[in-house]
């Protein structure tokens, strides 16, 4: 049985396999040279409140997968609001509650 598969892969991967070759679930079908990392936002810094607070203005949860652009946190008052948006594609890993910041790992 044949199957066909479109799968988008990053600009800089090597494909590995080529059109008719037999792969199984094991076979490594391309490779890049992407790395991930931790990003921290000082989100209690930028929207001026208490690092204990920062729940309370996130737009997403923890875990949850943000785009680039997407607003992550929000502070309204009366006369303004700040919104902080996401810097990169990546999804949020942790919030400390002593410093006040977000990472995101991208």
């Amino acid at each position: 049985m044949s199957s066909t598969v479109h799968y988008s892969l990053p600009d800089n991967s090597l494909l590995l396999v080529k059109s008719g070759d037999e792969i199984t679930p094991k076979t490594v079908i391309a490779k890049s040279d992407i790395t991930f990392s931790d990003e921290n936002i000082a989100i209690a810094d930028i929207l001026h409140i208490k690092p204990s607070q920062i729940f309370k203005y996130l737009k997403a949860g923890i875990g949850e997968s943000v785009m680039k652009g997407q607003i992550i946190a929000e502070k309204k008052s009366l006369f303004s609001s700040s919104i902080i948006k996401s810097p990169f594609t990546g999804k949020l890993k942790n919030v400390d509650l002593k410093k006040g910041i977000l990472t995101i790992k991208s």
